[in-house]
């Protein structure tokens, strides 16, 4: 049996150096790619506090849970947050947006800083009880503790039979005893840390009438006129206490089981005309004075 013959193995042939050249020279090139966008990469990193260092505007918004009596604790104390400051630019607003808007000659979506609160604000007033809206800008980073309250003083049953009170009764009845800050409804403290990962601190009480214990019951009742001088007052009050992160530029939602919040953090953006958003700014707090 014949096999077929094998041919010879190809000789090897020395490479032309024109090649080598070429190949060294396309090397060369990829490594400079790489070094630019190395480059590029850490030009971005070192942009990006830049950015942050920019002004955050946020946005809160309270509600109450329909049918959430249960919600509700008999307390004998209730938060001081008299210690704490309200946010230099904070604007706030509740009630009826429109009877608002226009008594500072605005529309009713400039009273929101942006439209997904505009139209949550829509939403939930249906069916739910809107306590709050608040809006304010800070710089990233680190924030301190800001009071939120609404203009609701808290008067105390025995008191509140009279719809028409003077004002040394109306007084007493807005200041715990040895208190020289009024008692809102609703009252509470809020920290945020800015940036695009950030964190909200949310401490919110809202409080109803006073009611009292008397010594010779465990059951809280309203004080009559006779008992000058109950023994402890009693508050009817309800929490919204968490703690946790959230993204920027997303709506987070907070809830418990009375009270709730949407948060919105969202990154100012650089007007092109600085002297018309700074008068703007002034008009609004001119309105709001007014």
């Amino acid at each position: 049996m014949n096999r077929p013959a094998m041919k010879p193995p190809a000789r090897l042939s020395t490479p032309d150096p024109s090649v080598i050249l070429r190949r060294a020279c396309s090397c060369l090139i990829l490594l400079l790619a790489a070094g630019i966008g190395m480059a590029s990469a850490q030009s971005d990193q070192a942009q990006k506090p830049a950015e942050e260092s920019q002004e955050w505007h946020v946005e809160l918004l309270l509600f109450a849970h329909p049918d959430s009596d249960i919600a509700w604790h008999a307390v004998a104390e209730i938060g001081d947050f008299s210690k704490l400051t309200v946010q230099p630019t904070m604007f706030a607003q509740a009630g009826d947006p429109g009877r608002m808007a226009a008594s500072l000659n605005l529309t009713e979506d400039q009273l929101f800083a942006s439209e997904p609160m505009h139209k949550a604000w829509l939403r939930l007033q249906k069916d739910y009880q809107l306590l709050g809206y608040y809006q304010w800008q800070q710089p990233a980073g680190i924030g301190r503790r800001w009071r939120i309250h609404d203009d609701q003083l808290l008067i105390a049953a025995s008191q509140a039979v009279s719809s028409e009170l003077d004002d040394e009764a109306t007084a007493s009845a807005q200041q715990p005893a040895g208190s020289d800050e009024l008692t809102y409804q609703l009252d509470g403290s809020i920290k945020i840390n800015t940036g695009y990962i950030g964190t909200v601190d949310l401490n919110i009480e809202q409080r109803s009438e006073v009611l009292y214990f008397r010594s010779t019951s465990n059951t809280p009742s309203a004080a009559d006129a006779s008992n000058e001088h109950p023994e402890q007052p009693q508050y009817r009050a309800r929490y919204l206490q968490q703690q946790r992160r959230i993204q920027s530029e997303r709506m987070e939602y907070f809830d418990s089981s009375g009270l709730a919040a949407l948060v919105l953090i969202s990154q100012v953006v650089a007007s092109e005309d600085p002297a018309a958003s700074e008068q703007a700014d002034t008009e609004l707090t001119a309105n709001q004075s007014e």
